[in-house]
C-alpha cells in the first residue's frame, strides 16, 4: 500500500507539480525585474528563496525517508527472509530508485530555480542603483536651475517693489543685469566651492570657531 502510494503521488495523474509552480512564479517575477525593478520586488525575490529552500529541505526528508523505507525492505535485515520478501525486494528497490531519481531532478531544479532568484536580485538592485543615478541626475539639474534663478528672482522682486526712488528712476534694464549677473556668479561660485570642498571648509570653519573662542576664554581668565 505504501509503494502504490508513492508511486500514485509521483508518476500518477493529477499530483501537484511544485517545481512548474515555482519556474511560472520565477519568470513572472523575472518581468517585473525587467520592466518594473524595485526595491519592494527584492523582498518578493528573497521569499521565492525562502520557498524554494523549504521545498529542497522537504525533498531532502523524502530522499532519507525512502531511503530508509528501502533498507527496511532488504531481506538482509530480516533474521529468516521468505523467498516472496526477496523477489518482492528487486521490484521494491527499483521503484523506490525511480522514485529517488524522480526527488533528485526535483532538487536539481530547484538549486538552478535558487541561482535565477539569485542572479534576478543582482540584477534588481543594478536597475535600482541605475534608476536611482537617473533620478539624482535629474535632481541635480532641478536643484542647479532653482540655485541658478533664485538670485534672479531675488533681483527682479527687489527692483519691483513700490517705494520711493526706485519706480521713478532713471536707470535702465541693464541695472537688472550688473546687480543680479555678480550676485548669481558669487551664488555659484559658494556652491561650487562648497560642493567640491565643503567638508573641508566646515573643519576648517569649525577649527576657526574653537580658536575664537579659546581666545576670548583666554581673555577672560587673564582679565
Amino acid at each position: 500500500m505504501v509503494m502504490e502510494r508513492l508511486a500514485r503521488g509521483v508518476f500518477g495523474t493529477g499530483s501537484v507539480d511544485v517545481i512548474n509552480i515555482l519556474e511560472e512564479c520565477l519568470e513572472q517575477l523575472a518581468l517585473r525585474v525587467e520592466k518594473h525593478s524595485s526595491r519592494r520586488l527584492l523582498q518578493k525575490l528573497n521569499a521565492f528563496e525562502e520557498e524554494v529552500d523549504i521545498v529542497s529541505d522537504v525533498l531532502l526528508q523524502q530522499i532519507k525517508v525512502l531511503s530508509e523505507f528501502r533498507d527496511c525492505l532488504d531481506p538482509v535485515k530480516f533474521k529468516r527472509p521468505t523467498t516472496a520478501r526477496k523477489m518482492r525486494y528487486e521490484f521494491e528497490k527499483q521503484g523506490i530508485e525511480r522514485i529517488l531519481v524522480h526527488i533528485n531532478e526535483q532538487l536539481r531544479h530547484c538549486k538552478e530555480l535558487r541561482e535565477r532568484a539569485k542572479v534576478l536580485a543582482v540584477q534588481n538592485v543594478q536597475l535600482v542603483e541605475t534608476f536611482a543615478d537617473d533620478n539624482s541626475r535629474a535632481l541635480f539639474v532641478f536643484t542647479f536651475i532653482t540655485v541658478l534663478f533664485l538670485p534672479l528672482s531675488f533681483v527682479a522682486g527687489f527692483f519691483g517693489m513700490n517705494l520711493d526712488g526706485i519706480a521713478d528712476t532713471e536707470s535702465r534694464v541693464t541695472l537688472f543685469w550688473y546687480t543680479a549677473l555678480p550676485l548669481t556668479a558669487g551664488i555659484l561660485i559658494m556652491c561650487i566651492l562648497f560642493i567640491a570642498r565643503g567638508e573641508s571648509i566646515w573643519f576648517a570653519v569649525a577649527d576657526l570657531l574653537e580658536s575664537s573662542l579659546s581666545r576670548c576664554k583666554r581673555k577672560k581668565r587673564s582679565a
